[in-house]
C-alpha cells in the first residue's frame, strides 16, 4: 500500500509541473530602453525612410530582458515607452528561415561594435523588404545614404552573402496592430535535446519502486 501511495504522489507532481508548462502566454507590455551597442544612421528606400537610427534595442519583453530588432519601418517606437499588447509569434516561412540562418551566422558578435549592430539590423530590414535579399545597394530595399558608414553597409551586404545553409534560432515576431514590430531570436539546442518531464518523471517513480522493493526484500530474508 505504501508503495502505491508513493507512486500516486509522484504522479501527481508530474501532472502539475506539465500544467504549468502549457499556460498560455496572454498579450504583454514591451519596453526599449536604449540602443544596446549605439547607433549609425542611413537614409533607405522601400519604404523610404531618412537619418534613421540604427542597431540593436535593449529592453524587456513581459518584463524579461531582450535585445531586439526593428522589423517595421512604418511606424514610431520610443525608448522609456510602455507598450502594451504585444503577441509573440513563430511563422515558419522562406523569410524566417533566412532570419533564422543571419541570427546563427551572426547574432553572436551583433553586440560587439556599433558597425556589427547597425550592419545586423540593416540585414534585417534586407530580409524584410526584399525579395531578394542579397544587397544593400540596389534591389527593392537599400540604403540612399550611408552617412559616412559605408562599412557598414558593405558588411551587412557580406552577412546575406554568406549565410549558412541551416539556423539554429527561433526567431519570435513581436506583433503590435498600433506600434512598430519587432524580432528577437533564441538559439535552439538541437544536438541535445533535454528529456521530456514524463520521461524524467516517470524514471524517478521507477527508481523509488526499485529502491522500496528492494528494501522489501532484505527485510524479508533477515
Amino acid at each position: 500500500m505504501r508503495i502505491r501511495w508513493l507512486v500516486y504522489r509522484a504522479l501527481l507532481g508530474a501532472s502539475a509541473c506539465c500544467a504549468l508548462c502549457v499556460a498560455p502566454v496572454a498579450q504583454a507590455d514591451l519596453i526599449g530602453t536604449d540602443f544596446a551597442k549605439g547607433s549609425q544612421t542611413f537614409d533607405v528606400t522601400a519604404p523610404t525612410a531618412t537619418n534613421v537610427p540604427t542597431g540593436a534595442f535593449t529592453g524587456t519583453y513581459n518584463g524579461h530582458p531582450i535585445i531586439f530588432f526593428c522589423f517595421e519601418l512604418t511606424q514610431y517606437f520610443s525608448f522609456g515607452v510602455s507598450y502594451p499588447g504585444y503577441s509573440a509569434v513563430n511563422p515558419s516561412n522562406a523569410q524566417f528561415d533566412l532570419l533564422s540562418r543571419l541570427f546563427t551566422e551572426a547574432f553572436a558578435h551583433a553586440l560587439d561594435s556599433t558597425q556589427n549592430s547597425a550592419a545586423f539590423q540593416l540585414a534585417v530590414w534586407e530580409i524584410l523588404y526584399d525579395p531578394s535579399p542579397t544587397s544593400l545597394t540596389s534591389g527593392a530595399f537599400h540604403v540612399t545614404d550611408d552617412h559616412g558608414n559605408s562599412a557598414t553597409v558593405t558588411a551587412a551586404t557580406n552577412l546575406l552573402n554568406n549565410l549558412p545553409a541551416t539556423g539554429t534560432y527561433t526567431i519570435t515576431w513581436l506583433q503590435s496592430a498600433d506600434n512598430q514590430d519587432f524580432i528577437f531570436g533564441t538559439q535552439t539546442l538541437r544536438e541535445a535535446p533535454e528529456p521530456s518531464m514524463l520521461f524524467l518523471a516517470g524514471f524517478g517513480v521507477a527508481a523509488m519502486v526499485l529502491m522500496l522493493r528492494r528494501r522489501i526484500n532484505r527485510q524479508s530474508i533477515y
